[in-house]
């Protein structure tokens, strides 16, 4: 169950989007790579 959360999360982490919200609040996306060079290496082991 435990791998499921992460699995659940770090889908929800990579298909983030720019997003604009009430009164012109903006808040990018997270970068890619940045995602992929904290959580990719660990995660290709198993």
């Amino acid at each position: 169950m435990i791998q499921g959360v992460e699995e659940a999360i770090l889908n929800a982490l990579v298909a983030n989007d720019d997003m604009t919200g009430r009164d012109g609040n903006f808040v990018p996306a997270l970068p890619k790579a940045w995602l992929k060079g904290r959580f990719g290496a660990s995660r290709q082991g198993r």
